[in-house]
């Protein structure tokens, strides 16, 4: 697909279904960062939804669980930990 306009430019098996291979990796990632640019990270969203803490993580394919603990770390100090009773993890 061209970038701007999704128009479909060459597509040969398009809709079987496979596991990439690493060229193919490179190529995508390569696109990504023609169309993010090289300065784009993605953003985790975190608010509340009564006595839940919602916790999305919009696509990174980077978060660890280290990430996580930071981002209750965080959290914790501006909302009382024991108003919240469930932790929503949104991938």
């Amino acid at each position: 697909r061209e970038l701007g306009s999704g128009r479909v430019i060459f597509d040969h098996g398009g809709d079987d279904i496979l596991i990439p291979a690493s060229t193919n990796k490179l190529v995508t990632a390569a696109a990504a960062l023609d169309l993010l640019g090289p300065d784009f990270r993605h953003k985790t969203l975190i608010w509340r939804d009564g006595d839940a803490l919602v916790i999305e993580g919009r696509g990174d394919p980077t978060m660890r669980r280290e990430d996580l603990d930071e981002i209750v770390d965080a959290v914790a100090e501006v909302v009382e930990p024991s108003s919240i009773d469930r932790i929503v993890l949104d991938d």
